[in-house]
């Protein structure tokens, strides 16, 4: 037993160290360009009943990187017309940025604000505590951050890991106390889970349809699923550890944070660490379905699921979950499926995106008057 454990640490590293050179953890689609292309407010967290076992990812997370572009393409100019909040794919390129921007100004959004998801942000315990943290935090950056997030958007697009990044999003900005508010919800070939397993599936099928399907042949998704649940565990002992020591300290201290808001903090972290460290994903998939779901505080009324039956990226247990409990929220949902691949609909037929939020904006606006 010894033996197959290191046999499969030794494929894990060098799977790693692949991934790593050739940033094929999570998509890039590059290719697609070239071709044509919780902070469920804790007081309300401490009120919750979720009765499914959690999860937290490990890495790190200083926050996503922020761009905002308004009509005349100056950050932080007056808003004119529509207004979106973009949360990207894993390792999406400057260039492709760009192109969603353009197609966003081409159907009328005129305010369009750019979240990255990054890999090291989004997806890792140790990613996810430092960006809770770092929306409490009193740097300009954090100030930044929070001022480009206070809007009341039209739409928020959640592409691929886009979904994890909003439930960050609308965790910080409720911690911070700072308004976040959206009327219209799409989720774009997502969602995928904040669990080990779900990363992993998406990992192997980046690997099968890049050129490395040898990979997956030579490691059993087993062992590799008991991989990065192992290197999740030990991310949520850091974090626990990292906090009691040193974190908590400098919070009260240095920080001089609300006494609430550390103490909300604490609880978190304890919950979340514990979470990662026993394995219990479920019920931290849970909590973040309902903190996307069922903040009030956001707004939101209708939610569009946009992706192809037949992603390899996706788990359909998971997508048909995620409607379940959307629908359970009292949220209106939509459902249109596509035959493109993996976030690509965007880009290749933008108008079945784009035309079913205008319906679900123009419901919005006659529910309002």
């Amino acid at each position: 037993a010894m033996l197959v454990r290191l046999c499969g640490l030794t494929l894990m590293a060098l799977l790693l160290a692949v991934m790593q050179s050739s940033s094929a953890f999570l998509v890039h689609p590059s290719t697609l360009i070239s071709s044509s292309h919780t902070s469920i407010r804790f007081s309300s967290f401490k009120n919750m009943h979720i009765h499914r076992p959690g999860v937290y990812d490990r890495k790190s997370v200083r926050g996503a990187r922020m761009v905002e572009e308004s009509a005349d393409g100056e950050a932080g100019s007056p808003k004119e017309g529509k207004s979106a909040l973009v949360l990207t794919w894993f390792y999406a390129a400057p260039k492709e940025l760009e192109l969603v921007k353009r197609i966003y100004k081409r159907k009328g959004y005129t305010n369009v604000v750019i979240q990255e998801s990054l890999v090291k942000e989004i997806a890792t315990p140790r990613g996810w505590y430092r960006t809770y943290q770092r929306f409490l935090g009193e740097t300009n950056e954090a100030k930044d951050l929070r001022e480009k997030l206070s809007q009341n958007f039209d739409i928020v697009h959640c592409m691929s890991g886009g979904f994890l990044n909003l439930g960050l999003v609308i965790m910080g900005m409720e911690a911070a106390g700072a308004p976040f508010s959206f009327k219209c919800l799409v989720l774009d070939s997502t969602p995928i889970m904040p669990q080990p397993k779900a990363f992993v599936r998406f990992a192997r099928a980046y690997m099968q349809d890049h050129g490395l399907e040898l990979v997956n042949k030579v490691l059993p998704e087993p062992v590799h699923t008991a991989f990065q649940t192992t290197r999740w565990s030990l991310g949520g002992a850091y974090v626990r550890a990292k906090h009691k020591w040193r974190t908590d300290k400098k919070l009260r201290t240095i920080g001089k944070l609300p006494e609430d808001t550390v103490e909300d903090f604490e609880e978190w972290t304890r919950w979340a660490s514990h979470t990662a460290m026993l394995n219990r994903y479920d019920n931290m998939t849970s909590v973040h379905i309902a903190t996307v779901f069922n903040t009030p505080s956001t707004g939101l009324k209708e939610c569009i699921f946009m992706y192809n039956p037949h992603d390899p990226y996706l788990n359909p247990e998971d997508v048909e979950r995620c409607i379940q409990d959307c629908k359970g929220f009292g949220i209106r949902t939509t459902i249109k499926h596509t035959d493109n691949k993996h976030i690509e609909t965007l880009f290749r037929k933008p108008n079945v995106m784009f035309d079913t939020v205008d319906e679900a904006l123009q419901r919005s606006a006659a529910v309002t008057l």
